[in-house]
C-alpha cells in the first residue's frame, strides 16, 4: 500500500528543506505525482514505518555516508582528468619547443648570407641538444 504526502510533510518526515524534496523530485529519486496543481510524494507504508525507526543520528550517518561515496567517485574522476592533462600540457610543450626550434633556425637562415646555412638541432636520446 502507498501514502501520498505533500511535499512539506515528506520533508518534515525526511528532515530536510522542501527545496531538497523538490531536487529530488526532479532527480526522480523519489516517486510524485500532481493532484489538484499539487505534488505529491508516493511513499510505500513499509517506508514510513522505517522513517519513524530512524533516528536523527543514523539519518545524519546516513547522509554523510553517501556524501563520502559521492565524493570518491568524484575524486577519482578528477584525478583521472589531471592525468589526461598531464599528458596534453608534456605534449603540447614537447610541441612547442619544436616549433620554437625550428622558426629560430629559419630566422637564422634568413638573415646569414646566401651560401651559408644554420643546420637545425637535433635532440640527442638523452634529453640534451647537439648540432
Amino acid at each position: 500500500m502507498v501514502t501520498k504526502l505533500t511535499v512539506k510533510e515528506y520533508a518534515e518526515l525526511l528532515e530536510i528543506s522542501t527545496v531538497a524534496v523538490y531536487k529530488k523530485i526532479s532527480n526522480q529519486t523519489i516517486n510524485s505525482i500532481k493532484e489538484n496543481n499539487k505534488t505529491l510524494v508516493i511513499v510505500e507504508d513499509k517506508e514510513l514505518t522505517n522513517f519513524s525507526k530512524i533516528t536523527n543520528k543514523q539519518k545524519n550517518n546516513l547522509q554523510i555516508n553517501s556524501l563520502e561515496s559521492y565524493l570518491k567517485v568524484e575524486n577519482k574522476q578528477l584525478k583521472k582528468q589531471v592525468k589526461k592533462l598531464q599528458k596534453e600540457l608534456k605534449k603540447s610543450q614537447d610541441t612547442k619547443e619544436s616549433l620554437l626550434m625550428n622558426y629560430v633556425s629559419e630566422m637564422k637562415n634568413l638573415y646569414l648570407p646566401p651560401g651559408q646555412k644554420v643546420e637545425k638541432k637535433k635532440k640527442s636520446k638523452k634529453g640534451g641538444k647537439t648540432k
